[in-house]
């Protein structure tokens, strides 16, 4: 489908994220402004699929029942949100109901900023991961 086409909803009734997606870059630009679209990220969002971006955004990002299923989640967890991201205490909350799952806040950061500082993600990705995959080795030594 495409992003014209996915999910179609009455005019004038959409959120103006969705509409700009179904516009493409440059209506995404003005939803977000000039200073969010740097290069990698507008790179980034032409080889993205508009259609699968638009039904994430009209599902929402945490429907009522996942809150049913995090409890049961039981692989390694690392979550993370900049403390300006409206969904930071949402992700924390989130982290906190799965056993044994990390969560790490990136101060001052808002969602997109957080999702662009590789620098400042990959010194806690790197060391969970790390972590992550040492554990089996250690429980086949140990028996």
């Amino acid at each position: 489908a495409s992003a014209a086409s996915a999910y179609p909803a009455e005019p004038g009734k959409e959120p103006p994220l969705i509409t700009a997606l179904r516009a493409g870059p440059d209506a995404i630009m003005k939803v977000w402004g000039s200073e969010w679209m740097i290069p990698s990220l507008r790179e980034r969002l032409l080889a993205n699929d508009m259609a699968a971006l638009i039904a994430c955004q009209q599902q929402g990002t945490i429907p009522e029942e996942f809150s049913d299923v995090v409890g049961s989640i039981a692989v390694p967890t690392l979550l993370y949100a900049g403390t300006a991201d409206p969904i930071h205490d949402a992700a924390r909350q989130t982290a906190s109901e799965i056993a044994g799952a990390q969560f790490v806040s990136l101060p001052g950061l808002g969602h997109l900023e957080a999702n662009e500082r590789s620098d400042l993600v990959l010194p806690h990705v790197e060391p969970f991961l790390a972590e992550v995959l040492l554990r089996p080795a250690q429980s086949t030594a140990a028996s």
